[in-house]
C-alpha cells in the first residue's frame, strides 16, 4: 500500500470537500434579507479538495488585494468561506465580511513569518499592542482584527500606540508577565488567534485510519466544516510543522519548501527544466545580440 511507504501528512488524512462558484458577484441588497450590504453571490459548482489540492491557500488568501475582483476570484476558484451559515449558501456572504476575514488571517501570517525570521520586534505596536494589566502586560489585537472578533464597533475606536487604532477599556486577550520578550508577547497572540478560529469556526477533533497494517493504524487529526475553518487549519499545520510554502518562479504553483535550498525557485523537476530552458534561450539571445553589434 501506498500508505505503508511513509507517513501520510494530517492534511492528507483530512476528506473535506467544498464547493467552487459559479459566476461570483456583488450584489446591493438595498432590501430583503440585508439590508444596505453588499453581499458576494455565485452558485455552488464542482467539488474539490482544499487540504489536499492547495496546501498553501491559507497564504493565497492571506496575499489577497482587498479588491473587490481579488475577492471575486478566490470565491470563483475556491467557493464561499462559509463564515455565515456554517457551509454553502444560497444567499451569499457579505463583503465587508470577506475583507474582515482575510485582515485576519494576514495579520496571523504576519505575525507567523515575524517569529520564524527572527523579527517579532517588527509587528510590535502594529500588528500586536500591549498595554500594562495590573502588574501584568496585556496583549491586546490591532482595531481591524477587534472588529473581527466581535470585540469592539469600529465607532469606539481611539489612536494608540504609533498612530495605530486601538480598542478602548477592552480586555486584553491574553496577560504575559511584565518582563515577557517581544517573541513571547507575538506567540501568545498568534496562539490565541488559532486557537479563537479553530474554535469559532468549528475545527473538531478526530480520529482517522492512517492506513497502517500495524498497531492501531488511527491517527489524531481534525475536522473542518467550512473553507474559512480550513484555512484556520491549514495554517496550525504549517505553524505547528514549522512549514515554508512558497511560489513557483515558473508554473507560479504554491509549494512546500520545508527544507529546501534557499536559492531553490521551482517546485518540481519540470519546471527546472523549464528555467534551464528558458536561462539557456535568454543566454543564446543575449549571444546572437551581442555578435550582431560587433
Amino acid at each position: 500500500m501506498a500508505a505503508e511507504s511513509r507517513d501520510l501528512s494530517l492534511a492528507e488524512l483530512i476528506d473535506f470537500r467544498w464547493h467552487r462558484l459559479s459566476f461570483p458577484c456583488v450584489v446591493d441588497r438595498a432590501n430583503g434579507r440585508w439590508p444596505g450590504q453588499d453581499v458576494i453571490v455565485g452558485e455552488p459548482s464542482e467539488q474539490y479538495s482544499p487540504l489536499r489540492e492547495e496546501p498553501a491557500l491559507f497564504q493565497k488568501f492571506a496575499l489577497l488585494e482587498d479588491s473587490e475582483a481579488a475577492l471575486l476570484d478566490f470565491a470563483a476558484r475556491y467557493g464561499y468561506l462559509g463564515f455565515m451559515h456554517g457551509g454553502v449558501s444560497s444567499y451569499g456572504e457579505y463583503l465587508s465580511g470577506w475583507r474582515r476575514e482575510r485582515l485576519a488571517m494576514a495579520g496571523a501570517v504576519r505575525l507567523f513569518d515575524a517569529l520564524k525570521s527572527g523579527t517579532a520586534l517588527s509587528v510590535m505596536g502594529s500588528d500586536v499592542v500591549t498595554r500594562p494589566v495590573v502588574g501584568m502586560t496585556g496583549v491586546y489585537l490591532p482595531a481591524d482584527l477587534s472588529v473581527w472578533l466581535g470585540h469592539i464597533n469600529v465607532e469606539t475606536l481611539i489612536p494608540g500606540v504609533e498612530g495605530t487604532m486601538i480598542p478602548p477599556e477592552n480586555d486584553p486577550v491574553a496577560v504575559v508577565p511584565r518582563d515577557s520578550s517581544e517573541r513571547l508577547i507575538v506567540q501568545t497572540a498568534l496562539a490565541f488567534l488559532v486557537r479563537y478560529s479553530m474554535t469559532h469556526y468549528s475545527v473538531t477533533p478526530s480520529i482517522t485510519p492512517d492506513g497502517k497494517v500495524y498497531g492501531a493504524g488511527l491517527r489524531l487529526t481534525f475536522e473542518p466544516k467550512t473553507l474559512i475553518g480550513a484555512l484556520w487549519l491549514q495554517l496550525a499545520f504549517t505553524i505547528d510543522g514549522n512549514r515554508e510554502y512558497a511560489k513557483c518562479t515558473e508554473c507560479a504553483t504554491w509549494w512546500d519548501k520545508t527544507g529546501a535550498r534557499r536559492d531553490k525557485e521551482v517546485c518540481s523537476d519540470t519546471c527546472r527544466a523549464k528555467k534551464s530552458q528558458r536561462l539557456r534561450s535568454a543566454a543564446e539571445t543575449m549571444r546572437g545580440a551581442s555578435d550582431a553589434n560587433e
